[in-house]
């Protein structure tokens, strides 16, 4: 798995052996990357970080930071292998590895509250129905991240299980096939105005 465009270009990441992590696929992570362009100065935030290839992809290609929130210690331990990578082809990015759940985000980085650009959410796909609706359904979380689009990857088998319904803290789920993954994009309601981190999503 390499990063793909960008400082970093071609530079191999390490990802977690078994199949609780699933790196987005190159092909879905190209397309997903240059149709969210420009990066120049976000602010990205990486859930269920793993490997940490998109939140790295988006440092190569130009974020000032990224914030990659991962709970497993020894995928941590990877992500900081991958991160010196990342950090060493000359990548400006403030790069920060976060242990802890990905659903205590906004109480443990509380000083992005609003300065967020951009999250990431690509849970476990046996867990994607229950991540979805506990992120959704948490008013600190749409407030923390407000200004934000939230990108959900979205497993093949969704059509069973109803991700986005009774959700009235963000604008209704927006999905894209890129690269042959299906993708979601949310706003918060309160702060549903567009802004830099994409372009028409």
């Amino acid at each position: 798995m390499n990063i793909i465009a960008g400082t970093a270009r071609g530079i191999t990441l390490e990802a977690p052996s078994g199949l609780a992590v699933r790196p987005t696929a190159a092909r879905a992570r190209k397309a997903l990357f240059d149709s969210l362009a420009p990066w120049e100065g976000l602010v990205v935030v990486d859930l269920f970080a793993g490997s940490g290839a998109l939140g790295l992809e988006a440092a190569s290609r130009g974020a000032a930071a990224v914030h990659l929130v991962e709970s497993d210690r020894s995928h941590c331990a990877i992500l900081e292998r991958n991160r010196a990578r990342v950090a060493k082809s000359g990548a400006a990015a403030e790069i920060q590895i976060v242990q802890g759940d990905a659903f205590s985000v906004a109480s443990r980085l509380r000083g992005l509250a609003g300065a967020v650009d951009l999250v990431f959410a690509d849970p476990p796909y046996d867990e994607a129905a229950a991540a979805c609706a506990t992120l959704l359904s948490d008013p600190g979380f749409a407030a923390w991240a407000a200004g934000a689009r939230l990108v959900f990857e979205l497993p093949p088998d969704r059509a069973r299980k109803p991700l986005f319904s009774g959700n009235d803290l963000w604008n209704r789920a927006r999905e894209r096939k890129l690269g042959g993954t299906s993708f979601a994009f949310h706003t918060p309601r309160a702060t549903a105005e567009p802004n830099q981190a994409g372009n028409g999503l």
